[in-house]
C-alpha cells in the first residue's frame, strides 16, 4: 500500500507536466507528420495522424481543467503555482492548432460554427469568453500571487495575447474552408449574356475544336490556366474560361500537363485542410483570411521571444527546478514550433501523389484462402466485411501514363467525334461504346454495357482479370485502371457513380465461391483461380452457374479472347478509358475535395484533365438545356386558293394524268407564292379546275407525281430521262415536303442520334440510342419497278462511300441537318491509263449542304452520278431513284475510290488545264464497314389509288 501511496502522490505533483508536455509532442507529431498526408502513406499512418488531431484539443483542454482543479487545493510552501498560471495560455497556442493541418476531413470545415460557440458564448446576452478561454483566464487571474515578479506577469501576458487569437483563427480558417464561404468568395456571379445557351454551347464547340484541329500550342505568356477551386463547389466555369484553358492545357506537353493536375490538387487541399492556401488567391475575403493568418503567426513568433528575455531575467530561484524546466521547454518549443511550420509552409513545394489504389476479386479471394484463419476469425468478430472493405492491395504508380491516355482520348474526341453541340454531349456521355464500335464489336458486346453502370464496371473488372491472367501479353496500366475501378466500387461508390451498389462485390465474392466451391483449399495464386473458374463455367449446366455475374464476365471475357491479342487489349483499354472518364464526369466537386483529405483519389486526376480539355462537368450536365418533350400538336396551315383566271407564274410544274395514263402527261403551272409553300398542291390543281382527288398528304402527291412520271423500265431498252418539266415539277413537291410530313417529329432532330425520333411504339417504349451505336437508317417508303421513295438517317461523321446510279435518275432532298456531297461525271469517251484499273472523271459537286435547301437531281450521264455522302451534323435525306436498282436488269450498285488527277497519267490528259476539277475512279469491293439497317417508316402511308 505505501507503493501505491507513493506512487499517487507522485502522480498528483507529476500530472500536469505530464499533460503539459505531452500536449506540446502532440502539436510536434502534428507538425512533422502532417505533411505527409500529401504522399502515398499507408492507412495506420493516416489514423495515427487522425488520433493526434482529435487528441489535441481534447488533451489541452483536459490540461485547463486540471490547471483549473489545482485551484481548489491548498498550495504549499514550494508550490510554482506562478509558474502553472504560465503554463495556461501554451494550452491556448496549442488548441489554436498548427497550420498544416487545420481540418482532416471537409466535414471539419463545414462545423466551424460549433467552434465559434465554443469560442464565443451567450450569457445575459452579453458575449463572453468560451469555456476553456475562461477556464484559461480564471486560473491566470486566481492563482497569480500579488508577491510574484512582475516580469512573469508580463511574460504570461505576452503568451495569452496570440493563444486568445489563435483560438479564434482556428474558427476562422475553417469558416472561410467550408462550402459555402468558398461558394462566396471566389463566385464571380457573371451574368449569362448569351440569349440563346445553345447557340453560346454550339460557338463555343466550334472554337475548341478548331484549335484542337490546328494542334496550335500557345505559349505561356498569352494562356492562363485558371485555378480548379471553382470547380470544387461545383460551379462552372463560362465558356471563354472554359475556352482559356483548354488552349493552356493543349499547350501542356504530358509532363506538363500531368503536373499541373498534381499541382493543382496540391493547392485545393491547401486551400481546404490546410492555411498554406491564403498566399494562393486573390478574392478579397482571402486577402483578408491571410492578413489575419500573418499577423497572428507574427504575434505567435515575435512575443514568445520577448517572453523568453523577461522569463530569464525574472525571479525563478524560489520555484522548482522541474517547473522551470518545463517553462522553459515550452517557451523555446513554441518559437522553434512557429518558425518550423511557417518556414516549411514556405518551401515546401509538394505535388500530390500519383498512386492508383488496386482492388481485385480475384486477388481477394486467393488472399483470404491464404490467410483462412485470420478470415475465421474476423468472421467471428463480425469485422470480415469492414476487414475486406479497409485490406486492399498494392498501389501503382502509373497515374501518369493513364493522364497521358486520358488526354489523347479527349483530343481524339475533339477530332474525330465531337462536331456540334450535340454529339459534345454525346461524347461525354459514352461509356465504352464508342471503342466497341471502331472495332466492330459493337453487336456482340454491347449487352455488357447496356447494365447499370456498377454492373458493367464489376463484369469487366473480372472480364479483364480473366484475359490477363489467361493471356501473358497485356498492358499493366489497363489492368491497373480496371483494379482501380472496382476500388471505386468497394471503397468510394458514391464518386464512382451516384447510386453504385457495393454490395454487388461481396455477392460477386459468394458467386465465385459457390463456383470454386471444394477446390478452395488447393487454390492459391490468381492464375489458378482463373483457370478453375473457367473450366467451371464453360461446363455448367445448371442455372445457378448461368445466372451469375461471373458467368456473364466468362461470356464476356471469350469474346474477347476470341480477338487477336493486341486487338483486343487495344479493345479493354478503350472501354476502361470511356468508362473512367465518364465516371469522372459523374461525381461531383463537393466528393472530389472530400476525398483529398483522406489521400484522395486518382478519378480527381482524370476529373481535372476532362475540365481543362474542355469537357462537361457534373454541374455542367445539370444545366443542359433541353427543350421539353411537349405533345405534338402541328399548326394550322393555310391554304391559299389561287383563281384559275390568272395565269399562274412559271415556277414549278406539276404533273397530271388526265386520263390516268402512267405515259401520257400534261403539265400545268400552278403559283409559288410563298402561300403555295404551305398548300397542298393538290388544292391548288382543284382551284384551276383540274379534275383530281385530293391527297392525304404530299407523300402522296409526290408518290402520284412520280407514278405518272416513272414508265416501267422495259428489259429491251434502257429506261430513259423524264423530261425536264416533269422533273422540275416532282423536285418543286419535294421542296416543300418537311421532317413532319415524313414522320419525323422536328421538335426533337437534334436529338436524333443520326436517326431522328419516329412516332413509332417501338421508339417511344426504348431509350434513344447513341449516335456512334446506330447504323445508317433507310426508311422505305414505297417501291415499283419503275422507282422507289425513301429517307436516310445519317448520324454525324457517317459516310456512304462514293458509288454509281446506273442509267437512272435520283432526286434528293436534305429534309433535315447538313451533308458534305462530292459527286463525279464519267468523261466520255472513256479514258484510262495504260495498265491501271482506274477511270477518269470530272468533278461534278464538291460542297457541304445545309437544310433547307433545294432539291438536287442526277441523270445517267450528268448532275453527278457518281456520288458520296459524310454527314456534318445528322441529316436526313429524301430520295426517289427512278429506276432503283436491281441486279436483274443490271442495274448494280458499285462503291468507287477516287484518286488525284496526278496519281495517274494518260495520253488525252496533258491538255487538261485545271487538274483539281478531275480524278481517277478505281472500282473498289463493297466496303465492310457501313453499317446500314432498316428503320420503321412512321409518315403517311402511300395509297396506290393510280391505275
Amino acid at each position: 500500500m505505501g507503493d501505491l501511496s507513493d506512487a499517487v502522490q507522485w502522480w498528483d505533483a507529476s500530472q500536469l507536466r505530464f499533460l503539459v508536455l505531452a500536449s506540446l509532442g502532440i502539436q510536434y507529431l502534428l507538425t512533422v507528420l502532417a505533411v505527409g498526408r500529401k504522399f502515398s502513406v499507408p492507412s495506420w499512418f493516416r489514423l495515427v495522424i487522425w488520433l493526434l488531431y482529435l487528441g489535441s484539443d481534447a488533451l489541452a483542454i483536459y490540461t485547463l481543467a486540471t490547471l483549473f482543479n489545482r485551484q481548489k487545493k491548498p498550495s504549499s510552501s514550494n508550490d510554482s503555482r506562478d509558474l502553472e498560471v504560465l503554463w495556461a495560455p501554451f494550452m491556448l497556442l496549442h488548441l489554436g492548432g498548427q497550420v498544416f493541418i487545420t481540418a482532416y476531413d471537409i466535414e471539419d470545415n463545414e462545423l466551424w460554427k460549433r467552434h465559434v460557440v465554443t469560442a464565443l458564448s451567450q450569457a445575459s446576452f452579453r458575449p463572453i469568453f468560451s469555456n476553456y478561454i475562461a477556464v484559461a483566464l480564471y486560473v491566470f487571474c486566481k492563482s497569480w500571487s500579488p508577491s510574484a515578479d512582475i516580469k512573469l506577469l508580463a511574460t504570461a501576458i505576452l503568451i495569452f495575447i496570440p493563444g486568445i487569437l489563435k483560438c479564434f483563427t482556428k474558427p476562422w480558417g475553417l469558416k472561410y474552408a467550408s462550402f459555402l464561404s468558398l461558394a462566396d468568395s471566389l463566385d464571380l456571379a457573371e451574368r449569362t449574356t448569351a440569349a440563346n445557351r445553345e447557340e453560346e454551347l454550339q460557338n463555343y464547340v466550334q472554337e475548341a475544336r478548331t484549335f484542337v484541329l490546328a494542334n496550335k500550342k500557345e505559349s505561356s505568356d498569352s494562356v492562363k490556366l485558371y485555378a480548379p477551386q471553382l470547380l470544387f463547389v461545383d460551379f462552372s466555369y463560362t465558356y471563354s474560361r472554359r475556352l482559356t484553358n483548354l488552349k493552356a492545357f493543349h499547350s501542356f506537353n504530358h509532363q506538363e500537363a500531368d503536373s499541373s493536375l498534381r499541382h493543382g490538387l496540391s493547392d485545393i487541399f491547401d486551400l481546404l485542410y490546410t492555411r498554406k492556401n491564403v498566399f494562393d488567391f486573390e478574392e478579397a475575403e482571402m486577402r483578408g483570411r491571410e492578413c489575419g493568418s500573418i499577423f497572428t503567426w507574427f504575434l505567435s513568433f515575435l512575443l514568445p521571444i520577448v517572453a523568453v528575455v523577461l522569463f530569464h531575467i525574472s525571479h525563478k530561484k524560489s520555484y522548482r527546478r522541474d517547473d522551470v524546466a518545463v517553462t522553459i521547454v515550452l517557451l523555446y518549443s513554441t518559437i522553434v514550433l512557429e518558425f518550423f511550420s511557417v518556414s516549411v509552409m514556405g518551401a515546401f513545394k509538394s505535388q500530390w501523389p500519383g498512386t492508383i489504389a488496386q482492388r481485385s476479386i480475384l486477388g481477394q479471394f486467393s488472399r483470404n484462402k491464404r490467410h483462412t484463419n485470420l478470415m475465421s476469425f474476423a468472421t467471428r468478430l463480425r469485422c470480415k466485411d469492414l476487414l475486406d472493405q479497409h485490406w486492399s492491395m498494392e498501389s501503382y504508380d502509373s497515374s501518369g501514363i493513364i493522364t497521358k491516355l486520358v488526354r489523347r482520348h479527349v483530343e481524339d474526341g475533339w477530332k474525330n467525334f465531337i462536331t456540334d453541340a450535340k454529339s459534345y454531349r454525346e461524347f461525354n456521355d459514352i461509356r465504352g461504346q464508342w471503342t466497341l464500335q471502331r472495332e466492330g464489336c459493337h453487336e456482340r458486346l454491347n449487352w455488357s454495357l447496356e447494365k447499370p453502370f456498377d454492373e458493367s464496371i464489376l463484369l469487366w473488372h473480372i472480364a479483364t482479370d480473366l484475359c490477363y491472367y489467361h493471356n501473358s501479353e497485356f498492358l499493366r496500366y489497363t489492368l491497373d485502371i480496371s483494379h482501380y475501378m472496382m476500388h471505386l466500387l468497394i471503397a468510394n461508390p458514391e464518386m464512382l457513380m451516384p447510386g453504385s451498389r457495393r454490395s454487388l462485390f461481396a455477392r460477386a465474392h459468394n458467386e465465385l465461391e459457390g463456383i470454386l466451391k471444394g477446390e478452395e483449399d488447393t487454390l492459391m495464386k490468381e492464375a489458378e483461380v482463373v483457370e478453375k473458374v473457367i473450366d467451371k463455367v464453360k461446363s455448367a449446366r445448371d442455372a445457378s452457374t448461368k445466372e451469375t455475374f461471373i458467368y456473364d464476365a466468362w461470356l464476356l471475357a471469350e469474346v474477347l479472347m476470341s480477338l487477336d491479342s493486341e486487338q483486343m487489349w487495344r479493345l479493354i483499354e478503350g472501354v476502361w478509358l470511356e468508362m473512367m472518364c465518364f465516371s469522372a464526369g459523374r461525381c461531383r466537386g463537393f466528393l472530389h475535395a472530400k476525398a483529398l483529405g483522406y489521400g484522395g483519389e486518382y478519378l480527381s486526376h482524370v476529373w481535372l484533365a476532362l475540365a481543362h480539355s474542355g469537357m462537361e462537368t457534373f454541374t455542367d450536365r445539370l444545366q443542359r438545356t433541353q427543350k421539353p418533350h411537349l405533345p405534338w400538336a402541328p399548326e394550322a396551315r393555310k391554304i391559299a386558293i389561287v383563281s384559275p383566271r390568272k395565269p399562274p407564274p412559271p415556277t414549278f410544274a406539276v404533273l397530271l394524268s388526265s386520263r390516268r395514263r402512267r405515259r401520257s402527261a400534261v403539265y400545268i403551272q400552278a403559283p409559288a407564292t410563298r402561300e403555295a409553300e404551305n398548300t397542298n398542291p393538290a388544292l391548288v390543281l382543284m382551284a384551276w379546275g383540274v379534275p383530281t382527288r385530293l391527297p392525304s398528304s404530299r407523300v402522296q402527291t409526290l408518290y402520284e407525281l412520280c407514278k405518272r412520271t416513272f414508265p416501267s423500265p422495259s428489259s429491251a431498252a434502257p429506261p430513259s430521262p423524264p423530261p425536264a418539266s416533269a422533273v422540275r415539277a416532282i423536285s418543286s413537291i419535294m421542296d416543300t415536303i418537311s421532317p413532319v410530313d415524313v414522320g419525323l417529329r422536328d421538335d426533337n432532330l437534334e436529338d436524333g442520334g443520326g436517326h431522328g425520333f419516329f412516332e413509332s411504339s417501338f421508339m417511344k417504349g426504348s431509350a434513344r440510342a447513341a449516335r456512334w451505336a446506330q447504323p445508317i437508317t433507310y426508311l422505305h417508303i414505297y417501291e415499283c419497278d419503275a422507282f422507289s421513295i425513301g429517307i436516310f438517317c445519317l448520324p454525324t461523321s457517317a459516310v456512304i462511300p462514293l458509288h454509281d446510279h446506273p442509267g437512272m435518275t435520283v432526286l434528293s432532298k436534305i429534309l433535315y441537318g447538313s451533308m458534305h456531297v462530292k459527286s463525279y461525271d464519267w468523261i466520255e469517251p472513256t479514258v484510262l491509263p495504260s495498265n491501271q484499273p482506274v477511270r477518269l472523271a470530272k468533278l461534278h459537286t464538291d460542297n457541304v449542304l445545309t437544310a433547307p435547301c433545294p432539291t438536287t437531281v442526277l441523270y445517267p450521264q450528268s448532275g453527278g452520278n457518281l456520288h458520296s455522302f459524310t454527314s456534318v451534323a445528322s441529316c436526313a435525306v429524301l430520295d426517289v431513284l427512278a429506276p432503283p436498282y436491281s441486279e436483274n436488269d443490271g442495274r448494280v450498285c458499285t462503291y468507287f475510290h477516287d484518286y488525284p488527277f496526278s496519281s495517274f497519267s494518260a495520253e488525252r490528259t496533258k491538255m487538261v488545264d485545271r487538274p483539281d476539277d478531275y480524278a481517277w475512279i478505281e472500282a473498289i469491293n463493297s466496303p465492310v464497314n457501313i453499317y446500314m439497317r432498316p428503320g420503321m417508316y412512321t409518315g403517311p402511308t402511300v395509297q396506290d389509288r393510280l391505275s
